[in-house]
């Protein structure tokens, strides 16, 4: 997930949990129905925020939900690239208050500029044109 904004003064990230499709880092794509479904299973039985998949993170959800209407628009003024973004409708999103300064250190010198939802999910091939990198064919 990317981060989308940077509240330094509280030490928040925004950042965009999963959008639907499109193809992620693994080459899936998820509906905005599983996004919902998971999103709704990860606030009522986890909401633990881990590190690097390895150890959980002294960190808090204070927001976590799905984009509803006709999407959310993050001002360039105020998001983490300088670039306005508009997030899509479906997408879950998420605000993280970070506690861990050495993780925060992390973030504000640009060591870590993403996080990555963690799960388990059964998988079935869809559309055989979308290869395992992402490629959607077509060469463009």
């Amino acid at each position: 997930m990317k981060l989308l904004k940077i509240d330094k003064v509280q030490q928040v990230v925004f950042a965009v949990v999963l959008e639907p499709d499109t193809v992620d880092l693994q080459g899936d794509i998820i509906s905005a129905e599983e996004i919902e479904k998971a999103c709704w299973k990860y606030n009522t039985e986890s909401r633990v925020v881990g590190f690097r998949h390895q150890k959980e993170l002294d960190a808090v959800i204070l927001e976590s939900g799905i984009v509803r209407g006709d999407g959310y628009y993050f001002d360039k003024s105020v998001t983490a690239s300088g670039e306005s973004e508009m997030v899509r409708t479906g997408s879950w999103v998420a605000a993280i208050k970070i506690n861990d300064n050495k993780v925060w250190d992390g973030i504000m010198n640009g060591d870590y500029r993403s996080f990555s939802v963690g799960g388990f999910a059964e998988s079935e091939i869809i559309d055989p044109a979308i290869s395992a990198t992402g490629d959607q064919g077509g060469g463009n």
